[in-house]
């Protein structure tokens, strides 16, 4: 599965992306791996590759742990992404809104979170802590989105001039 971001800041900052990976990226390489052999595909090859998938395995214990240190990594990234906006002269009065949708067929998910930057005694750890509960109603709190809110608030930051420029940004994810 994917997901679409859009994002829209001050002086005129617009990102869009559709097609996000998120984290069943790793799973559908997995399935790819397992079923193909040295001499390609095969009929036991596609047998290994549906078991490896569904029945338990060290391979799922290894793909699990991938996916952990993946999301941990991103997390301290977009910490520091947080941050480092923080750091601009007018941040005091600047805010990050995320808004999250989730569709599905008997109706849509949604959520928002602001975070201000003031007072901001640490800026990236209470933004994740305030975008956590909006994530984890829309499904969107995997490593993906996470990867994605980074790449869009660096790009930010590269945008913006620190000495006018106030940093006020809302995120919307799509799943």
């Amino acid at each position: 599965m994917s997901f679409k971001i859009n994002a829209n800041g001050t002086k005129g900052f617009h990102y869009a992306r559709a097609e996000n990976p998120d984290e069943n990226l790793f799973i559908a390489a997995d399935i790819i791996s397992a079923m193909g052999s040295v001499s390609g595909p095969n009929l036991k090859g596609l047998g290994g590759g549906g078991a490896d998938y569904v029945l338990p395995s060290i391979d799922g214990t290894t793909r699990d742990a991938i996916s952990s240190y993946a999301k941990l990594g991103f997390t301290y990234a977009l910490t520091t992404a947080v941050n480092r906006l923080a750091a601009f002269r007018s941040a005091a009065q600047g805010s990050i809104a995320v808004s999250a949708t989730q569709s599905k067929l008997l109706g849509d998910k949604m959520g928002f979170a602001r975070y201000m930057f003031s007072p901001g005694i640490q800026p990236g750890l209470e933004f994740v802590q305030a975008i956590a509960p909006t994530l984890e109603t829309t499904a969107l709190n995997h490593y993906g989105s996470l990867r994605a809110l980074t790449h869009i608030l660096n790009k930010y930051y590269d945008y913006l001039d620190d000495e006018k420029d106030r940093p006020v940004i809302l995120i919307e994810i799509f799943n």
